[in-house]
């Protein structure tokens, strides 16, 4: 008797805070709450062959199947929020890699550039080398021809030139 009692008590109870009548708000929000915790249809299904208690394994089978309901909606917003995740880092590689080749090609610009004017600068070098000895070799071949000249006059009159007066005076020598 007092187990019926107990029974009727929980099954009012039960009833109580999950009708909807007396959590209006939450039955609104969400419709779906209201209908996880009622009791399934069938009222003495629920019971124990003896007529005691709700079967635990019925209430734990729906807490099992919310839980993992649950699970399933945390785990969806997992993956969605991962794949954004992923979406934004491939999306910031791919932009790291185009300035990176940017870079790269502003780098091999330059180079090519600094190769270019190190290449004007060593013709430029070797010109002026080419016209320096040039100078050089006339220079060396004047001093050749007035040396041979000398050598010629000297053979030609025995007189050898002073050092003193190895040099022309065109006012003296007329």
């Amino acid at each position: 008797m007092q187990a019926a009692a107990r029974q009727v008590e929980d099954k009012e109870c039960y009833s109580y805070t999950t009708n909807g009548a007396a959590n209006g708000r939450a039955h609104r929000k969400n419709p779906a709450a209201s209908s996880r915790l009622k009791p399934m249809p069938g009222g003495e299904a629920d019971m124990d062959s003896d007529g005691g208690a709700p079967r635990a394994n019925t209430l734990e089978s729906r807490a099992a199947a919310w839980d993992e309901a649950e699970r399933a909606k945390f785990m969806a917003r997992y993956k969605r929020e991962e794949v954004k995740i992923q979406a934004w880092e491939n999306h910031e590689r791919r932009k790291a890699e185009l300035e990176m080749k940017k870079i790269e090609m502003k780098a091999e610009q330059m180079k090519a550039r600094a190769q270019e004017k190190l290449a004007s600068k060593l013709a430029t070098a070797r010109r002026v080398a080419e016209e320096k000895r040039a100078v050089a070799e006339a220079t060396l071949n004047e001093g050749a021809a007035r040396t041979s000249e000398k050598a010629d006059y000297i053979r030609r009159t025995g007189h050898l030139p002073s050092s003193f007066f190895s040099f022309r005076i065109p006012s003296l020598c007329g």
